[in-house]
């Protein structure tokens, strides 16, 4: 039975993954056809997510082996992804507020240099003891619903200003991001709300990567 959850596990989040890294491509594609020079912006925060998932899922696959993650890695786990995450939803908001404006690329370098900083979070000693997630996390969750929302509403309201079905689509799939980030910020894992956000997550990440090739091709 752990082996078939292990797996389930698994070959979920390749899939949003795989939805994550699409996303990127055709963001970086739009802005290569010319089109608003915010879809580098809005790659990059998917690849910086896509870059955390590749971790995530390497953790669990570790899972399997007789050689566990160590406790320094389990415990850091949480904090990482959530910080990623947080990381993404300012990316999108600045790629969506910034649009239209050439230096909405300057925070790229900066997301870059603060993705790498949380990846050598997992190197023990790098910094300093981290305090169990489920008691002092919450509020990365929350700050990241709270910025994700604000963003689904600007698509909303970009909607209302030039009648674009795919910005109403986009603030649709943002508000599940924001839903989910909710969620989890008042939910421990393993509960069924911890599940419900993580089918929700799913269904946010496909009609994102759908509504962006969509609207590539």
């Amino acid at each position: 039975m752990r082996d078939i959850i292990l797996v389930a596990t698994l070959g979920f989040e390749v899939l949003v993954g795989l939805l994550l890294l699409g996303t990127s491509i055709f963001s970086f594609l739009h802005a290569r056809r010319g089109q608003d020079i915010a879809s580098i912006t809005f790659g990059v925060s998917f690849l910086t997510l896509f870059v955390a998932q590749t971790v995530l899922i390497f953790i669990v696959t570790r899972t399997g082996f007789p050689v566990l993650p160590s406790d320094h890695t389990l415990v850091y786990l949480p904090w990482y992804m959530a910080g990623s995450y947080l990381l993404f939803s300012l990316g999108v908001f600045g790629s969506i507020f910034l649009s239209g404006r050439q230096f909405v690329v300057f925070p790229v370098p900066l997301f870059v240099i603060i993705a790498i900083i949380l990846g050598t979070g997992f190197v023990p000693g790098f910094f300093p003891g981290f305090p169990d997630f489920a008691k002092n996390g919450s509020w990365i969750w929350f700050t990241t619903g709270v910025i994700t929302l604000s963003a689904a509403l600007m698509y909303y309201l970009f909607n209302i200003k030039r009648k674009e079905p795919f910005r109403s689509k986009m603030a649709i799939s943002l508000f599940l991001v924001c839903l989910m980030a909710f969620i989890l910020s008042s939910s421990a894992e393993e509960t069924t709300m911890w599940y419900i956000a993580q089918v929700v997550r799913l269904i946010a990440f496909s009609m994102i990567f759908y509504e962006v090739q969509t609207h590539y091709i």
